[in-house]
């Protein structure tokens, strides 16, 4: 309990005013700025885990993207490439003039979006997620999202009765299996941080549940491709795999390679949708070593890092 309260004690949180709104932060170390894009339906507790291990080396800053968190609502019709300015405007709240990023699942195609976008901002670009996030083509990145993400229903003030109550009734089936999620609970090798993670999950998808349906509507929409194809920044695509997705979706990070000018692909096996908390020993050294300069190619097998 010392030792998390300490990590804890090293972090800052904050807000920074923005045209979009106010958007809520965490931030901790010291050194070249870098910017944590969370997935949805998260928020920058998607870092608790990932962050305290990057803060020797970097200024870290984990934003709640807008309709996310802490953060303001997200404007109607958002799309990805307005989260992306949204993110430049928190730069310049917070006098970055350049970063690094990282994202997460959803995060990964932000990222994307504000390297092609704001190449002057972006220094260089980590790409991260299971298999499916990583799938480039817009109609089958399409496919797989819907099929995962189906239950997630539209919220606005214009909903009849029946409507609401259609969409109260999917929030409330969402939370029921984040409260009882076996892959964590059963997680005897987690301790007590198994019950902390469930808890950071419930508050993020409570949090989330009035932007959920807007945010895969924009993931659906994003071309991902056109903006690969775009960057200009060493971007390093960490693919997390598994079994399941192998089977479902195959394996995407060589495709990737082929698209992104100045890319370079790590794999890590036997991975979870939970990777990010329960990974992120074996995930920081990735981005240790490409932000710092290392071979074009990084197989990391389970329990190796």
């Amino acid at each position: 309990m010392s030792k998390r309260r300490a990590k804890v004690a090293k972090v800052k949180r904050g807000y920074v005013e923005t045209p979009e709104g106010q958007i809520h932060y965490v931030a901790g170390g010291n050194g070249p700025p870098l910017l944590l894009l969370h997935q949805g339906p998260c928020s920058s507790r998607n870092f608790w885990k990932l962050l305290p291990l990057l803060t020797s080396r970097y200024r870290c800053i984990a934003p709640d993207m807008l309709g996310f968190g802490n953060s303001d609502p997200s404007p109607p019709g958002v799309r990805f490439e307005d989260f992306a300015r949204n993110l430049v405007h928190v730069m310049d709240g917070l006098g970055l003039t350049k970063a690094h990023v990282f994202g997460l699942h959803t995060g990964n195609k932000i990222a994307t979006a504000l390297g092609a976008a704001f190449p002057d901002r972006v220094d260089r670009i980590v790409l991260c997620g299971l298999s499916h996030s990583m799938i480039a083509s817009q109609e089958a990145r399409g496919k797989a999202i819907n099929s995962i993400v189906s239950n997630f229903k539209q919220f606005d003030s214009s909903l009849s009765e029946d409507e609401a109550m259609s969409e109260w009734a999917s929030a409330f089936s969402s939370i029921a299996k984040i409260w009882w999620d076996g892959e964590n609970l059963l997680r005897r090798d987690a301790g007590m941080d198994r019950f902390l993670h469930i808890e950071h999950d419930l508050l993020d998808m409570v949090q989330a549940r009035r932007s959920m349906y807007a945010t895969v509507r924009a993931n659906i929409a994003y071309d991902l491709i056109d903006d690969m194809r775009r960057l200009q920044s060493p971007t390093l695509v960490i693919e997390l795999c598994s079994p399941e997705e192998d089977a479902l979706h195959g394996r995407q990070g060589p495709t990737l390679m082929q698209i992104i000018p100045n890319g370079r692909l790590a794999t890590l096996e036997n991975c979870s949708t939970h990777s990010i908390v329960w990974d992120a020993g074996r995930i920081a050294p990735l981005i240790f070593d490409h932000l710092g300069n290392s071979p074009s190619h990084a197989h990391i097998p389970p329990g190796t890092a």
